[in-house]
Order: structure tokens, then C-alpha cells, then sequence
């Protein structure tokens, strides 16, 4: 049988008022419920006691529940009752980081560059209601930095919770947690469902979605381009949703690169053909530093044009890990055309002799390009022409995109499945379980969205809820795009 003891002390936690357990001194208490985060930190402490037998329950006094030595709770009472009820009522207490909203900024500013790791320290230093515990030890190191100028009077939690933010991951958090200690730490461990009753999914096992593909548009022949994510198959169900999007949405979905600026470096200052500059060196690039137009002119005296063209490179000879497609708008400004010229080329070039693709469009272009399976690292622009004679160009780039699929793009593309697999909703265990920021069932891990710990007649149970697959951003995405679909379409199998 589980042991408990609940401490209650005064609002400024300097004063040790009572101490009931369940060892002869337990002050007619029990029916505990302890809501946590998904980090651990407490959220809500439920019991019953009989106020007549517990005078010292009174409005924002601190207390602490430890369950066989193990803190589990620590912050301050909600609710309170006339002390002269001989039945039980229901008690309420919230957790520490409720309290950290009652503290409010001061004048306190970083006007320059400082780390989060000093800024902390220093307002959790300053600023933290007293009752609460501040041991420096318990805010990491990191070298992230920030400019603070929060309004005075601005909540402190909201501060706090602005920083964290900034560490980019749901891993780095802060809180005040069971022993009434604030921290700013980096949480990662994962709790294994073995030997806990799982609750899964099943809602739609008759519509199991097992792929999506979406289609961001045609290119110049009005051949689809489309990415497809396929998920697990099921040998009775296979169904695949469609989804055309608009151009709002298509960066939502696939990640987009700007190749006016070739990636890992800085703006390169020569992108002419090296082959062609060695032989030629007759033609000139303009300023292009604003990397939204880019010209090209030459006098071309080769008897092939694919060597005095414009090179735009991806740096280092960094390819693609996953492209889409190549977004261009580009247009011949040359009046009257060069001999022989009809219209712009583009091709993709990467090791070898050879381009790896290319495509001859229009005078004005204006079109995306499906470059899905090519391994490249520069995209090459240049007039369509035999150049048979000496011929003057002139050739504007307006824009010029890769896209990709990545992690992200499978974030997405995974929550518009129903796994065949179920993955777990919440899970229970009888006794106690710490918890932790992730739980896996041998499926991966996924995030914890909250922990319950319930002791009845001496007894503990633990549960979990578990996040949907896809993180928020993922999730913020999928409510844009579903929104924006032009066409969708579910097909079934047998």
C-alpha cells in the first residue's frame, strides 16, 4: 500500500504549518488526482478532506504531496471551505508555473544580444514569487541569445514562455516543478508502454488512409508535378487522398530555396560557364545583389550557345536531398531577337558532361518545372539559338525556386493518414510512473500531451495522453491547406 503525506505551508512557503500522511494523522484526507504536464511539472492536485479537521487548508497556502517519499505535487490551494464542516469537500490546489503568472516585469530590458541562459538567471533571480525555490544550477547553459524589451507590468510567464520559444523545440522547457523549483532545462527521455494498457485509434478502420499526394500544379506542357507519401499498407483497405493546391499554399507543404543565393555560403560573384569565361571573357554580369533580378549579356562568338550562359549554383556542389520542382519567371529582353534565337533554355547541370535535364520554353517565361529523380547543383539559363552568327542577349531572371520535401513536408503528409497501425491515444499503468516528455510502444516516440496520477484506497494509477502524430506546426499547416483544397478525391480498394 502506497504511503502519502501532504505539507501545507503558508503562502510565502517560509512557514511549515501541518503535515497529515496516511499514518494515523490523516485528517479524514484521501481521493488524491494529480494532472501533470508532459514534462512532469504539476498541473491540478484533487482531494477530499474534512475541513474541521484540517484548519490549516486555507486560500493560497502552499502545500506538497509526496507518495512513498517521491515528490509529486507542489503549489498552492485554489479552493478552501468554512472550517467548521464536519463532511468532506473537495479540494483544489494549482501548480507552481500557475503561480509564476501572478509575477509581473519589472523595468528589467536587454538592449543588446545577451543569452537566454543569463536572462533567465536573472529575472527567475529577481522576479519569482518567493515561494518559490531559485537554484541557478537548474537553468541550463545555451549559447542562444535574445533582445528583451518586454512592457512593464508584462506577465513573467509569458516572458518565460516567449524565450523558451526560441530554442525551437518542444525539448527545451521551463517550469517549476514537484519540489517547488524553478528550472530551464532540456527534457528528452521517453517511457516505454510495455506493461500499460494501451488505448488506440480505431475510429475509421473501415477508411484507412494509406497515402497522399499533393499536386502543386502544372507545368508547361500541363503535365502534373505531384509529391506522394506513402504511409503502411493494409491488405484489406487501401485508400489514397489527392489534394491540388493553390500557390498560397504550396510553401506550407514543400520547402522552398532561393538559388539567386547558393546555400552554406555567400552570394557567389561569378556565375559564368569557367569553360566559356577561359575561352571568351567577353561578356559581363550586372549588379544582381538584390537577388530579385538577374541579367546577362554577351557577345557570343561560339559556335554553341551552352557555354555563355548564366550559372546559378547551389553552393559547394550541394544537390537537393528530395526536389519538386524549379520554379522560374524569366524573360528575352532582347529587341530585335537574336539570329536564329526563339525563346529561353534552361537546363540542370550537375557532375558530368552532360545536363542532367533541360527544357526549351518561350520567350517569356513564366512556369514550374518538374525536376523529381534529378541529382543537380546548378541550374543553367541561356538563349535558344544555333548562334550560327555573333549574337547579342539580354536575359532577365525574376525568380528562380527549388522546392523540396522534408521532414516537415512528411509531418504533414503523415497526418493526413489513418494509420493501419493505430497509434496510441493514452495509456494506464496500475501503480506509479514518472513522467516523461515522450512515450513510445515500439512505434516511435511520440509527445505526451499530459499526466494523471490517481490514488484510491491506497492504491496509484497512472495515465498518459499522447499528442496526435505531427507536430503543432504540422498540424497549423494541414488546417491551412484543408482549407485551400481545389480538389479532392478518395478512392477505395477492395
Amino acid at each position: 500500500m502506497a504511503t502519502w503525506q501532504l505539507s501545507i505551508w503558508t503562502p510565502d512557503g517560509a512557514t511549515l504549518l501541518r503535515t497529515f500522511d496516511n499514518a494515523g494523522n490523516a485528517g479524514g484526507i484521501g481521493g488524491f488526482e494529480v494532472e501533470r504536464d508532459a514534462a512532469g511539472d504539476p498541473l491540478v492536485l484533487t482531494f477530499d478532506a474534512v475541513p474541521a479537521l484540517t484548519p490549516n487548508l486555507d486560500l493560497r497556502n502552499i502545500v506538497q504531496l509526496k507518495v512513498d517519499g517521491t515528490p509529486v505535487f507542489w503549489g498552492y490551494l485554489e479552493t478552501t471551505w468554512n472550517a467548521n464542516i464536519q463532511h468532506p469537500r473537495r479540494y483544489q490546489a494549482l501548480g507552481g508555473r500557475k503561480l509564476v503568472q501572478y509575477a509581473l516585469m519589472d523595468q528589467t530590458a536587454y538592449n543588446t544580444p545577451t543569452s537566454l541562459t543569463t536572462i533567465y538567471q536573472s529575472l527567475a533571480g529577481s522576479l519569482l514569487p518567493s515561494a518559490i525555490t531559485y537554484d541557478p544550477a537548474r537553468v541550463a547553459s545555451v549559447s542562444v541569445t535574445a533582445v528583451l524589451r518586454p512592457s512593464e507590468g508584462a506577465r513573467l510567464d509569458q516572458v518565460f514562455d516567449a524565450l523558451a520559444s526560441m530554442m525551437g523545440s518542444p525539448e527545451w522547457r521551463w517550469g517549476v516543478d514537484a519540489n517547488g523549483t524553478f528550472y530551464f532545462e532540456h527534457r528528452d527521455a521517453v517511457t516505454n508502454l510495455s506493461g500499460a494498457l494501451v488505448h488506440y485509434d480505431h475510429e475509421g478502420a473501415d477508411r484507412l488512409v494509406t497515402g497522399v499526394t499533393f499536386v502543386f500544379g502544372r507545368d508547361y506542357t500541363g503535365a502534373p508535378i505531384a509529391w506522394s507519401y506513402a504511409g503502411a499498407t493494409d491488405p484489406t483497405y487501401e485508400m489514397h487522398r489527392s489534394y491540388t493546391i493553390d500557390p498560397d499554399s504550396v510553401l506550407s507543404v514543400v520547402q522552398p530555396t532561393n538559388i539567386f543565393a547558393p546555400r552554406g555560403g555567400s552570394l557567389q560573384g561569378e556565375y559564368w560557364d569557367e569553360e566559356w569565361k577561359a575561352n571568351n571573357d567577353t561578356g559581363y554580369l550586372t549588379d544582381y545583389s538584390t537577388q530579385t533580378r538577374w541579367h546577362s549579356w554577351g557577345e557570343l562568338t561560339s559556335s554553341s550557345c551552352q557555354l555563355g550562359i548564366g550559372k546559378f549554383g547551389l553552393g559547394a556542389d550541394v544537390a537537393p536531398t528530395n526536389p519538386i520542382m524549379l520554379r522560374i519567371r524569366a524573360e528575352l529582353l532582347a529587341e530585335p531577337l537574336p539570329d536564329g534565337a526563339t525563346g529561353i533554355t534552361v537546363e540542370l547541370w550537375g557532375s558530368g558532361l552532360n545536363p542532367k535535364a533541360s527544357w526549351s520554353l518561350g520567350r517569356s517565361v513564366d512556369t514550374i518545372l518538374d525536376v523529381r529523380g534529378y541529382e543537380f547543383t546548378s541550374v543553367r539559363v541561356y538563349v535558344t539559338s544555333p548562334c550560327d552568327n555573333i549574337c547579342t542577349w539580354d536575359i532577365a531572371v525574376y525568380e528562380l525556386m527549388v522546392y523540396e520535401a522534408t521532414a516537415r513536408s512528411e509531418a504533414v503528409a503523415r497526418s493526413f493518414l489513418q494509420d493501419p497501425q493505430n497509434r496510441p491515444t493514452s495509456a494506464v499503468w496500475p501503480g506509479y510512473v514518472a513522467p516523461t516528455l515522450y512515450v513510445d510502444d515500439g512505434g516511435g516516440a511520440q509527445l505526451a500531451d499530459g499526466w494523471t496520477h490517481t490514488l484510491q484506497v491506497g492504491r496509484w494509477e497512472t495515465a498518459v495522453h499522447v499528442k496526435p502524430v505531427g507536430d503543432a506546426s504540422a498540424r497549423a499547416v494541414i488546417n491551412y491547406v484543408n482549407r485551400r483544397v481545389e480538389d479532392a478525391r478518395i478512392t477505395r480498394g477492395r
